[in-house]
């Protein structure tokens, strides 16, 4: 489906119907939005926290072999993701929260997961909200097999250290960059984001954890 026939059936929605959320209704067009249940089968699983339109995922899941697993709680990023990604079979997508996906896993099915930058929460009162919080990564090593990388980005400093401190708990780090092109070119397989803050001349903090249990 192209961007414009989405537009035409969001104008169509909004006109004949009180949805406060267009996108909601066409989630049901797109077998590969799937519910978190569904995720419990699946294992070589390679999942993105945050997944936005899905410019990372789609790229990077004909890169690597896997069950490729976008998470979000937007419905437009879903659709708009879903739709760049139909022709793929081995890429879902799925509207929940990170912790409760991971929560659902009954087996260690998790091989790599990927959270790009992450809103920072930078007030106090709201760090008990930052993903890579000690409790979730604890949760996630639970479901990862043995090998596992996590691997994460952000333009925050702050958040890049509260993140290494909490992943330091429970992951061995093998790769840390406060200045990830200053090293590197840019990645073939990059966010939105990411794209955005490099052009801006941004600094992007890079880390990669391994599972080594």
């Amino acid at each position: 489906m192209s961007l414009v026939k989405i537009k035409k059936k969001i104008k169509d929605i909004k006109l004949k119907s009180d949805i406060v959320n267009p996108y909601q209704q066409l989630i049901n067009n797109f077998p590969n939005i799937i519910t978190k249940e569904k995720i419990r089968d699946l294992d070589n699983l390679i999942l993105e926290v945050g997944c936005g339109s899905g410019k990372f995922l789609t790229k990077y899941s004909q890169m690597k072999a896997g069950n490729f697993v976008g998470i979000d709680t937007r419905y437009k990023r879903l659709v708009l993701a879903a739709n760049k990604s139909i022709q793929f079979p081995n890429i879902f997508w799925c509207r929940s929260k990170a912790e409760e996906v991971v929560e659902l896993l009954n087996k260690k099915a998790i091989k790599e997961l990927h959270i790009y930058f992450p809103d920072p929460w930078p007030k106090k009162k709201h760090i008990k909200n930052r993903i890579a919080n000690s409790d979730f990564l604890a949760n996630v090593k639970k479901k990862m097999v043995k090998g596992a990388k996590l691997f994460l980005k952000t333009d925050d400093l702050n958040y890049f250290q509260f993140a290494e401190d909490n992943i330091n708990k429970h992951f061995e780090i093998l790769v840390k960059s406060y200045d990830l092109y200053k090293e590197s070119a840019i990645e073939e397989a990059s966010t939105e984001f990411e794209n955005m803050f490099h052009k801006k001349g941004m600094k992007i903090k890079y880390l990669v954890a391994i599972n080594t249990d």
